[in-house]
């Protein structure tokens, strides 16, 4: 069997199984995940892509165990795209690159927010939202918005920058604008709700309740949203690596810059989506965040 980048990087996940690329080879590695002696994390975050230079890093590749073992997993062989001209060479080179990119940040995320569903403290339980999860889901979220969505969009201006023949630029300064925004936004919810959570722990025990309750709705939303625009990304790059897999090979500039303007627009979505759904998690019941948010994004609004 024949498989090409794209295809194997639909296979990163429980439900569609764990794929590999160890030079040029195709492998099935779901049945061994369990069984790694250094655990199921490592190998996970490197599924769904090319991990042949870790693989040679830890010197896997002399290990002849390792290569014997090896034979067992293996389900194919990978097709290279053959790009002749330079220029759609160079476009190819930089949109698998970032297709890997961003299915290594899926990759991580997923293993970051696994510590949601993990007993972090002494007395707590697996799928309770104590103070100290809390808190790592907040950083968890900063760093998705405020690192991953800067590198996703300055890899996209990239890749706008190489699409040939093209008449304007789609990486728009109102996006940009959008995200600033949006990463101001969460880095002020976040010190609210700190601020909050720190007045809360000396409540009465209802009140405690209450706002964990209300506390852990507002993370299982994050938490979507911050997977879901991941996923629609991903999708947007392997449509657009098809192209570059297609036989025979042919620039499509509209099918490219469409991609690049699904992202653009998948982003917009989800910064008016991180807004709006946190403004409705506390309008409600709790004025003085609610408040304090909207008065700070207009402030940083009148800034920009």
């Amino acid at each position: 069997m024949e498989y090409h980048e794209s295809e194997v990087g639909l296979h990163n996940s429980e439900e569609d199984g764990y794929w590999i690329i160890l030079e040029k080879s195709v492998y099935d590695i779901s049945r061994f995940i369990k069984n790694h002696p250094g655990g199921s994390v490592v190998l996970i975050n490197n599924t769904g892509r090319d991990a042949s230079e870790d693989f040679k890093r830890i010197q896997h590749h002399e290990n002849p165990r390792i290569i014997a073992s090896l034979a067992n997993y293996l389900i194919g062989k990978l097709v290279i795209a053959n790009i002749n001209e330079s220029s759609h060479y160079e476009l190819y080179k930089l949109w698998l690159d970032t297709h890997y990119l961003i299915i290594e940040m899926q990759n991580t995320l997923r293993s970051d927010y696994s510590f949601l569903n993990k007993t972090c403290t002494v007395h707590g339980l697996p799928l309770e939202l104590t103070p100290y999860k809390l808190e790592l889901f907040l950083e968890t979220h900063s760093r998705f918005v405020n690192g991953y969505l800067n590198l996703v969009m300055s890899r996209v201006e990239s890749l706008n920058s190489l699409v040939p023949d093209k008449s304007q630029s789609y990486i728009s300064t109102s996006l940009k604008f959008h995200l600033l925004i949006c990463q101001a936004f969460i880095k002020n919810s976040a010190s609210l709700i700190r601020k909050k959570n720190s007045d809360i722990n000396s409540s009465h025990l209802m009140a405690q309740k209450s706002w964990y309750k209300k506390m852990n709705t507002y993370r299982t939303l994050m938490e979507e949203n911050d997977k879901n625009i991941i996923s629609d990304i991903k999708h947007y790059l392997i449509r657009g690596l098809k192209i570059f897999e297609s036989k025979p090979y042919e620039i499509n500039v509209q099918q490219h810059i469409e991609c690049i303007e699904s992202i653009c627009l998948s982003i917009k979505k989800y910064s008016e989506k991180i807004e709006s759904e946190t403004l409705k998690i506390f309008i409600d019941n709790d004025v003085y965040i609610s408040d304090a948010i909207t008065s700070s994004k207009k402030e940083l609004e009148n800034e920009c």
